[in-house]
């Protein structure tokens, strides 16, 4: 009957509470990272969206197509000009 040892159950509750420690701080750090991973493809998914490099797509083409235009316009008033000083 001396031999019961009654203190064995605080080493043992010590332990468990470092398990659901360590536990609860994994589930947080897994909680942050989802979070961080969510909102950075959320981010990226509207920066590099279909929609958006269509819509820059057609942006540049029509810039182009006045350059384009505005070239032709340059390149036949230098010819009158030439022909007019010859």
């Amino acid at each position: 009957m001396n031999e019961i040892n009654l203190v064995a159950g605080k080493g043992a509750k010590k332990y468990d509470e470092k398990k659901l420690r360590l536990v609860r701080i994994v589930a947080v750090l897994s909680l942050v990272v989802a979070t961080l991973l969510s909102i950075s493809l959320f981010l990226l998914n509207t920066k590099f969206s279909v929609a958006a490099i269509k819509r820059e797509q057609t942006q540049i083409i029509t810039r182009i197509a006045s350059y384009n235009t505005r070239a032709a316009k340059l390149s036949i008033v230098n010819n009158r000009v030439i022909e007019i000083s010859e």
